[in-house]
């Protein structure tokens, strides 16, 4: 393995053998953008800030200090894989690729946001995935998602504690995660990468109480997004007139922002997050009629004013309502949490029936043009 290296600061392929992104692709030499051939073996000694030693990297032992301080400031500024989060370099690369999809998370300050993503996680990457039709083989941000679920894991009950919360002191500029997916029914499909915002619900409040229709610097991202997941509390909605009016004001900055005229229909998924809390006193209506208020009782009332707000997406806009419990109790497992990402990704990945192009044969009179045309 030491005729190759990875500018993958997280992977040891040429000591160890093993890809990081292995699941992505199974042969990581041909395929894996992130290798490099090298042209020169390994010297003890050399200095390595990524464990592989690039091509014109060389350096003796003796080197001066300076040169190697430089070598690591140029490597970590060029670092593509953190493993936490890609910041928006990293997921503007990302987002050329056409079948990648941005999904914005909507809602204000502990509203469940990050608890649903970590329940999300959980499913995907354990493989709790009936009626999800596409399969987990790879993320950028492992370790951004480990850190949510081994809070979630030693969580022993109550409200606090589950996942930690998402403050403005965490980011400065917006950041994702990244899930790479791949459908059941296609196993050689190339992979689909799908990055998720796990933003300060206090950026989302800042934008609602803006006097001007512009983006704050940190929802610059938005025009870029290809859905929406509004996470709405369920036990707030029920009760907090408040909370119910806040949520509208949400819903109102969205709808406003999705019709200026350099938008596109965009389909939005509205989350019932911690339905759990409401289950007893609320049923739960069947898929086909969730879009009826008047099938939510008790929350007919408060769903029947944001259904109404949605009669404003622009023509085109699919949306639908999905509730879940991301943690009812302790070792109790998701419940709904996949469903509204399904949606999404049906939505996005929709391609619109072409008519059929039929070219009538222009025949010149010659019979062998006449008879080949024919047969074709």
């Amino acid at each position: 393995m030491g005729s190759y290296w990875c500018i993958n600061p997280d992977c040891a392929y040429s000591e160890t053998g093993i890809c990081a992104r292995a699941a992505e692709f199974p042969g990581p030499e041909p395929q894996c953008e992130d290798l490099r051939e090298s042209r020169f073996e390994v010297d003890e000694g050399t200095i390595n800030p990524y464990g592989s030693v690039p091509p014109g990297a060389e350096m003796a032992a003796n080197s001066v200090p300076e040169a190697a301080a430089e070598a690591e400031t140029t490597m970590a500024t060029s670092r593509f894989w953190s493993g936490s989060a890609l910041g928006g370099d990293e997921a503007g690369a990302l987002l050329w690729d056409p079948r990648s999809k941005l999904f914005t998370i909507m809602g204000g300050e502990d509203r469940g946001k990050t608890c649903f993503l970590t329940a999300f996680y959980i499913q995907l990457a354990n493989g709790y995935t009936a009626g999800f039709p596409w399969r987990f083989c790879g993320s950028r941000s492992l370790r951004g998602f480990q850190s949510l679920t081994d809070t979630a894991f030693k969580w022993k009950g109550g409200e606090e504690g589950i996942a930690p919360r998402t403050s403005q002191a965490s980011f400065r500029q917006p950041s994702f995660l990244h899930v790479a997916l791949k459908p059941d029914t296609h196993h050689q499909a190339p992979p689909t990468h799908m990055l998720l915002t796990d933003m300060p619900g206090a950026w989302f409040e800042r934008w609602i109480d803006s006097a001007s229709d512009g983006l704050p610097d940190t929802l610059e991202f938005l025009p870029r997004s290809d859905g929406f997941l509004v996470i709405l509390d369920a036990p707030k909605l029920l009760e907090d007139r408040l909370y119910q009016n806040d949520v509208g004001y949400l819903l109102d900055r969205l709808i406003a922002f999705l019709r200026l005229p350099t938008s596109e229909p965009k389909p939005i998924a509205l989350v019932l997050a911690k339905y759990d809390g409401i289950a007893k006193t609320a049923n739960i209506p069947d898929e086909k009629m969730r879009r009826e208020a008047k099938e939510w009782r008790p929350l007919e009332s408060s769903l029947a004013e944001l259904f109404a707000r949605m009669e404003d997406l622009p023509e085109g806009s699919p949306w639908d309502v999905f509730p879940c419990a991301a943690f009812s109790h302790p070792g109790a497992q998701p419940v709904g949490v996949l469903a509204p990402f399904a949606f999404l990704l049906k939505m996005t990945a929709r391609v619109e029936q072409r008519p059929h192009l039929v070219i009538q044969p222009h025949y010149r009179g010659s019979f062998f043009e006449v008879f080949r045309e024919g047969g074709l």
